[in-house]
């Protein structure tokens, strides 16, 4: 299935306004396992004229992916140092940082994901 996102149908772009007050950049705080769509964060992107930086990583339990749940460490960060050097896995452009979060009653077992993000 194609994720094809027009931002210009919607008319002038809001960002006019916050650029104008010096704002150069659009950061989306979404990651995997919650919705991240980078396709459309591009898209947006685009349509304002400003760049947009997005993260590699996880959010907390229970929305932690099958495959962060799953992967070594090892895996993760090789994950996340390929999301922020090479491309992320859903877009063709980098991540530029790295979200991690824990849930309210702290770190659980797949939440040391925190672990692959101090290997390097």
């Amino acid at each position: 299935m194609s994720h094809r996102t027009s931002v210009s149908k919607f008319g002038p772009s809001p960002f006019e306004e916050i650029k104008a007050r010096g704002i150069t950049a659009f950061v989306e705080c979404t990651p995997t396992g919650v919705g991240r769509r980078a396709d459309i964060d591009l898209a947006v992107s685009r349509a304002a004229g400003v760049p947009v930086v997005v993260p590699t990583g996880s959010y907390r339990e229970p929305w932690v992916t099958p495959f962060v749940r799953s992967a070594s460490d090892n895996m993760l960060e090789a994950w996340m140092v390929r999301e922020l050097t090479e491309r992320l896995d859903e877009a063709d452009f980098r991540a530029g940082w790295i979200k991690l979060s824990v849930g309210d009653e702290g770190i659980s077992p797949r939440e040391a994901i925190h672990r692959a993000c101090l290997l390097r």
